[in-house]
């Protein structure tokens, strides 16, 4: 028996792993746009001015850095989540 998850045929032994692939996406999109969303909101006290291009590296479910960058040195723009 085959099955469809996002648009693409899964046979009916993978359909566990591919149903939780799907999820650990969708999950791990909506986690990174309300991070992104919260440190937007932080503006340096100097200039006012918000980090810019904020990017993950590695999954962010599993404890990845946030990097961005910023109007100037003095403002460290390297996080690590816990």
């Amino acid at each position: 028996m085959k099955f469809k998850v996002n648009g693409k045929s899964i046979s009916s032994r993978n359909l566990g792993d591919a149903i939780l692939s799907s999820m650990q996406g969708e999950i791990q999109s909506a986690a990174e746009k309300q991070v992104i969303a919260k440190l937007s909101s932080i503006h340096y006290p100097v200039n006012h001015q918000p980090p810019r291009n904020i990017r993950f590296e590695g999954a962010i479910l599993s404890g990845s850095q946030a990097r961005m960058d910023c109007c100037c040195d003095r403002w460290i723009c390297h996080t690590e989540m816990n």
